[in-house]
């Protein structure tokens, strides 16, 4: 795996642009700001990492994996990088209400909700060759087309199963988007260390805690997998800012190759678990 750093920086900085024009390091100026990005196995990271350091700048940190990383990984996280529409009601975020059984809600940090009823949308996707979204304000739930949907149904992975997304307006359901509804949750098991999470959040209403990662990867104790008998999974911590919470949607190796045999991972993010 190699780490790779996306900065940004007001244009302007000349001894910054300086620097990275000598080291031979590319940037974009537009619209007022400078982008460059880095790996930290390039040969002048630790200058580079000093000079960051020293005008205050921050990065946004990706994982690049390997092929080979990705076949060789048990388990995977896995989110679609399609964000469309939002869950209705939306003013005040009112699906909450309607989609979630919100008696335990923590007004502090959102945790708490459990799923009681189908979502609802405004409409269906135009999916011409995709087939996962996720709804924006909703982090943790897959919707698929029925293309996928009946992919799905004809493999032998376990722990799939279906929910019925409804028409905001009349509760129709409809019949070409459907949640990929994930039932099972996982012992808690992730490894809290400074090098994968970037900060832990305790939320001084419920008590309840919540986590961010920094980019470098998710660590999990092996053996909370060890009993799992299903394909998709989600954590059992939770992670987000603010009133953002979700959890991390798992899925077994032979998901992740039966979506890539099947060529359904067009707008899908994979990343292999470290697992320890």
């Amino acid at each position: 795996m190699r780490f790779k750093h996306r900065y940004t920086f007001n244009v302007g900085n000349k001894k910054l642009e300086e620097f990275l024009t000598l080291n031979e390091i590319p940037f974009e100026l537009k619209y007022g700001i400078g982008v460059f990005e880095v790996f930290e196995d390039d040969e002048h990271w630790e200058e580079i990492n000093k000079n960051t350091n020293h005008y205050d700048l921050l990065s946004l940190v990706e994982t690049i994996y390997s092929p080979k990383e990705f076949n060789n990984a048990e388990w995977l996280s896995v989110r679609s990088k399609w964000r469309w529409e939002y869950p209705q009601p939306e003013g005040k975020m009112e699906y909450r209400h309607i989609t979630y059984n919100d008696e335990k809600l923590c007004i502090g940090c959102g945790r708490g909700l459990v799923q009681k009823d189908s979502f609802r949308l405004k409409k269906t996707p135009k999916w011409a060759s995709k087939y996962f979204l996720m709804l924006n304000w909703v982090e943790d739930e897959l919707f698929i087309s029925s293309k996928a949907k009946e992919e799905l149904q004809k493999s032998s992975l376990k722990g799939i199963h279906f929910y019925d997304v409804k028409r905001a307006k009349d509760n129709v359901s409809f019949d070409d988007v459907y949640q990929l509804h994930i039932k099972e949750k996982l012992s808690p098991g992730m490894i809290e260390d400074n090098e994968t999470i970037a900060s832990t959040i305790q939320c001084h209403k419920c008590g309840g805690t919540k986590f961010i990662h920094n980019g470098k990867g998710i660590k999990y104790k092996k053996s909370v997998f060890n009993k799992v008998d299903v394909d998709i999974i989600k954590s059992a911590e939770t992670f987000g800012d603010g009133h953002m919470c979700a959890r991390i949607i798992l899925v077994s190796q032979e998901f992740f190759q039966f979506i890539k045999n099947n060529k359904l991972g067009r707008n899908l993010e994979f990343e292999p678990i470290l697992l320890v």
